[in-house]
């Protein structure tokens, strides 16, 4: 492989890491929703919905041969479409079993483009033996049971890495140092069409503008001097019309770089069912203002000091 197609495959991974973890904080939101609402009329749009993102992962992950992951998809996704016919209701331990298959997920997404894997083949095929049992009722050897991860920090709009603790089913981690140079979420804006129309509409205006500045640097060279004050003055009327087009436009496209909090606070849930789990507590969640958009600058500061409150309230206050 050519330097020019290395690059390539390296931006199409990156951009396709940017897309997948989106479809598996969705799967986890459906399984947190699943768990919580067991007997609701949402169940069958929720199985929907879920069934779904796992397949539109399953869809991208064999788009950029990323086969492994799209193993383990279609290993969850047959769990799901069983549950979509009605012939498999969720129980506390499948909870468990898709939560640590997501985890997983996690952890294969943060590392499709290093070399050194922490998800072994053993460790994947054990899973998959595991979420093949679920489909036909089995039950699954002790051997197979999946320890629990620890999470891992990461960037804004990603979905929690997760490594895991003991060797029983994963093998030793070995995490390659992550090159510099490598285009990351972070490098990368999400913008939705409203704002681009309105910044399409401001950057159009400034055609008018370069026109009219032309039109000015002609009038100036062929006009006598006692013409120039009157000239004067329409520049001047001109340039206040241009500086409030300019201030406007700085601040639409300062804008695009303000995300909703809800995008560090979607992880939370799935951090405080884990623990709750691992502190045998019941923990009732809240979360409110997650539309306050912020400089996604600072939410990256602040998204590891949320995560450690959210971690010593669940161990120390409740």
């Amino acid at each position: 492989m050519d330097k020019k197609q290395e690059a390539f495959l390296l931006e199409l991974l990156a951009d396709f890491k940017i897309e997948a973890a989106e479809h598996l904080q969705a799967i986890i939101n459906g399984l947190l929703e699943l768990e919580k609402n067991p007997g609701e009329t949402l169940v069958g749009q929720l199985v929907e919905t879920t069934f779904r993102e796992l397949h539109s992962l399953k869809g991208a992950s064999r788009a950029v041969n990323q086969m492994e992951i799209e193993r383990l998809c279609q290993s969850v996704e047959g769990v799901f479409h069983l549950a979509k016919q009605g012939t498999l209701k969720f129980s506390a331990a499948m909870f468990d079993t898709l939560y640590k298959a997501a985890d997983t997920l996690g952890v294969m997404l943060q590392e499709v483009d290093l070399k050194d894997k922490s998800i072994g083949a053993n460790a994947l095929m054990l899973l998959m033996k595991r979420l093949d049992a679920l489909q036909y009722h089995q039950e699954v050897p002790k051997k197979a049971e999946i320890q629990e991860p620890v999470t891992l920090a990461t960037g804004p709009n990603r979905t929690p890495a997760q490594v895991p603790q003991k060797a029983e089913i994963f093998e030793p981690v070995t995490v390659a140092p992550v090159v510099q140079e490598q285009k990351s979420a972070t490098d990368t804006v999400r913008i939705t069409t409203a704002k681009l129309g309105v910044l399409l509409r401001e950057a159009e205006e400034f055609i008018t503008v370069k026109e009219t500045l032309g039109f000015y640097i002609k009038e100036v060279q062929k006009k006598h001097h006692k013409d120039l004050f009157l000239l004067v003055k329409e520049m001047e009327q001109f340039h206040r019309s241009m500086s409030r087009m300019v201030d406007d436009l700085l601040l639409d496209i300062k804008t695009t770089l303000l995300y909703p909090i809800s995008s560090i606070l979607e992880i939370v849930p799935k951090i405080v069912r884990d623990l709750g789990k691992t502190y045998n507590k019941e923990i009732n969640l809240t979360i409110r203002g997650g539309e306050i958009e912020i400089d996604r600058r600072i939410l990256e500061e602040i998204k590891d000091p949320l995560i450690h409150l959210v971690r010593n309230c669940v161990d120390h206050g409740v």
